[in-house]
């Protein structure tokens, strides 16, 4: 299985071969300056800011959404060229989401 990590300002992609068999941590680090993203501590994507707000608008508060894509491989939008029921049924498992603020 793959993460992918899509959105309007850049897009990855990093391969877990038990994703659907085991837990795994995964981190944001967020600061005015950059994103960083982990799996299991693993760097796999960093996005700096370029100084502008439509380039970088993670200046501001953000909400966390978590969302599980059902669709074909390929698609970058969940369902958009059908989907395959083989898949069913699936669970999506959530142990913790946590939340830390930096000092200051």
């Amino acid at each position: 299985m793959r993460l992918f990590l899509i959105t309007m300002f850049f897009k990855g992609t990093t391969v877990i071969s038990d994703m659907s068999t085991e837990f795994h941590v995964y981190t944001l680090d967020w600061n005015a300056d950059r994103l960083i993203f982990y799996v299991d501590g693993y760097q796999y994507q960093m996005v700096k800011n370029d100084g502008t707000q439509a380039g970088y608008p993670f200046t501001r508060s953000m909400n966390i959404l978590i969302n599980l894509k059902i669709g074909i491989p390929g698609d970058t939008w969940s369902g958009i060229n059908g989907i395959d029921d083989s898949i069913f049924p699936v669970h999506h498992v959530i142990d913790y989401v946590r939340q830390y603020a930096s000092p200051g």
